[in-house]
């Protein structure tokens, strides 16, 4: 353990508190002794002799301040933390309000209302955020958690908070159903329940309910101001909100067609409202998306410069419409222009995660990897479910040659990888950058094998060749590397400043094919990874 460590695990079990109180304690036991032993006429060795024992007993009592912990549950044995990353390493603990917010369960008769389930569940979210004094779980943090047969206390006790809201949805034609209770993590019990019975138009004022009731049973104020946030990025319209909701519940899929159904559903929901804020922004996010991951075609990147533009306009202090208009910058590689909105969208939501992923690789693109590396890993802690944030920490920390951080994201990226895979084989991303991270760690044969399932099923996607370009260069294989490489330059995919900091492709600097590849690119073109 080096000296920092030890320092930081000193504090962690309080040691330094015990070896001062007991300081404390054995310095006035003495005092009081030498003022009443001649009075008692006890002998005078015996003074010596109790500050012998003071002293024998101070490295006992370290000792003992390491191994135990007085708490309010009584004297227990302290645990050890696992050195991980770069992650705090005292213990962290619930802050004093804390909240996480399960999906809500489909209580409807056809089971068909997932996604207006998952939508009220996270139009609370969203308004708990705002909240000062409050923390509160990211969504896809708690949404983990959907189907899983965990009690209140584990899942708390995963999330860090000391609170949790759960809920239903019953919807029947216009008709409303919603329950909810906040439970006490700590010993299980409501805090605050409540059902409303209400028609669709008045989903906006049971969410707004709900969330006030929250603010009061935890003792907190939601302001007026943050209400008006809010309500000028939302809508009041129960049509544009049902489209809006099915568009995000498409969006989370992450794949092609159903990124090509949120457009659409994005899309409708702003011909209902054309004020509506979060669903300009939501279109935005889903055209870049589909230029970043799909197809780049001028019409997706317009679009996603009109619709983020748009949605800022009509709502300047909400963290989600910055963050699209920071990505829309990212498009056309205005590097300043997006660091200024990812900046932004943070300070108004720290948990946005995908601001910090996307500020991220905007830091890749220039080499600024102590940075990109900082935004990719506080997106992967916001989103322990995301595999792509994690996927590409591996070659920022080989580039910054720190091979212990390297390895350590290299197995945990994997893992998510893997994770995704089980739950989604036929996700494309998730094939070639696990491949690219077998590769890396040297099963190339099995990294090869998801390559060839990636490219099966989008043989003709840029993003696709790109990547296994990357996979060949890590399985040694430099001349099919570099002719998936031209492939994707000629669809119009990559970028010079991705390619001459991805480390995936160290083995072929020195090659003039490579450079010729390089040379054969127009600074404009989408970003590749």
């Amino acid at each position: 353990m080096d000296a920092d460590r030890l320092w930081s695990e000193l504090k962690r079990r309080k040691v330094l508190r015990v070896g001062a109180l007991y300081l404390l304690i054995a310095w006035t036991l003495v005092e009081v002794a030498e003022t009443i032993w001649e009075p008692l006429e006890l002998p005078a060795h015996s003074l010596t002799l109790l500050i012998w024992a003071a002293a024998a007993g101070f490295p006992v009592a370290l000792v003992l301040g390491w191994i135990y912990d007085i708490t309010r549950k009584g004297i227990i044995k302290t645990t050890a933390v696992e050195e991980t990353h770069e992650v705090a390493e005292e213990e962290t603990l619930p802050v004093t309000a804390s909240v996480a917010v399960l999906p809500f369960a489909d209580m409807s008769e056809a089971q068909n209302q997932g996604y207006f389930c998952d939508g009220v569940a996270e139009e609370v979210l969203n308004t708990l955020t705002r909240i000062e004094g409050l923390h509160v779980a990211s969504r896809t943090s708690s949404f983990q958690f959907r189907g899983q047969a965990l009690n209140v206390q584990e899942i708390g006790k995963r999330l860090n908070v000391n609170t949790i809201l759960e809920g239903s949805v019953r919807k029947s034609g216009d008709q409303l159903r919603v329950t909810a209770q906040l439970i006490n993590v700590a010993d299980g019990y409501h805090l605050w329940s409540q059902r409303f019975d209400a028609l669709m138009e008045d989903i906006f004022t049971v969410q707004d309910n709900i969330a006030r009731s929250i603010a009061e049973a935890l003792e907190l104020n939601l302001g007026p101001e943050h209400m008006r946030t809010m309500i000028r990025s939302s809508t009041r319209d129960p049509k544009a909100y049902d489209y809006y909701l099915k568009g995000w519940s498409y969006f989370h899929r992450f794949d092609t067609q159903n990124m090509l159904f949120a457009r659409e559903m994005f899309s409708r929901a702003i011909e209902v409202d054309n004020n509506f804020a979060r669903a300009w922004a939501g279109l935005a996010d889903a055209a870049a998306f589909l230029y970043l991951y799909s197809e780049c075609r001028e019409e997706y990147r317009q679009q996603a410069e009109d619709a983020s533009n748009r949605a800022l306009e009509l709502c300047d202090d909400l963290a989600e419409t910055h963050a699209s208009r920071g990505l829309a910058h990212l498009l056309m590689q205005s590097w300043e222009d997006s660091e200024k909105e990812f900046t932004r969208a943070i300070e108004l939501d720290p948990n946005n995660f995908e601001a910090h992923y996307f500020f991220a690789r905007a830091c890749f693109h220039q080499g600024k990897m102590e940075r990109a590396a900082e935004l990719f890993q506080r997106a992967a802690e916001i989103n322990p479910s995301d595999y792509q944030s994690t996927a590409l920490l591996p070659q920022v920390y080989a580039d910054l040659g720190d091979k212990k951080r390297e390895n350590f994201w290299l197995d945990e990226a994997i893992r998510r990888g893997k994770r995704q895979l089980e739950s989604n084989p036929n996700d494309v991303r998730a094939l070639y950058l696990t491949g690219c991270l077998l590769a890396r760690s040297g099963d190339s044969e099995g990294g090869l094998e998801l390559g060839r399932r990636a490219m099966a099923l989008r043989p003709d996607a840029s993003i696709v060749n790109y990547n296994l370009g990357c996979l060949f260069a890590l399985s040694g294989d430099p001349d099919r590397a570099l002719d998936c490489l031209k492939a994707s330059t000629e669809i119009g995919r990559s970028t010079v400043s991705w390619l001459e900091h991805d480390a995936d492709l160290d083995s072929l600097r020195d090659d003039p094919r490579f450079q010729e590849i390089i040379d054969s690119l127009c600074e404009l073109k989408a970003p590749a990874a």
